[in-house]
């Protein structure tokens, strides 16, 4: 059962969060391509949550000890990058 929870909460933050960070991204910075950065985000998210138990070692621990913020954190660095590609390139 605990597996099957697992599946379906990474199924819906695969569909929700990388869609809130779109439309709060179109929201405050005016960006136009909605499309092109979901299918970005999508991506991200699921890069992040592969690298996720990769580099959450014990040494990080002692200053993140939650790892859903640590995975918070490098989707946001994704994020920023995502938002620089867009924006500059």
């Amino acid at each position: 059962m605990e597996r099957v929870k697992k599946i379906i909460l990474f199924i819906a933050g695969l569909l929700v969060i990388p869609m809130v960070v779109a439309f709060l991204t179109a929201f405050i910075l005016k960006i136009d391509i909605f499309e092109r950065l979901y299918i970005s985000l999508f991506f991200d998210y699921m890069i992040a949550y592969i690298l996720t138990p990769f580099l959450y070692r014990p040494k990080i621990q002692k200053y993140i000890t939650n790892k859903y913020i640590f995975f918070a954190l490098i989707f946001f660095v994704f994020w920023l990058w995502e938002i620089f590609r867009i924006t500059f390139i």
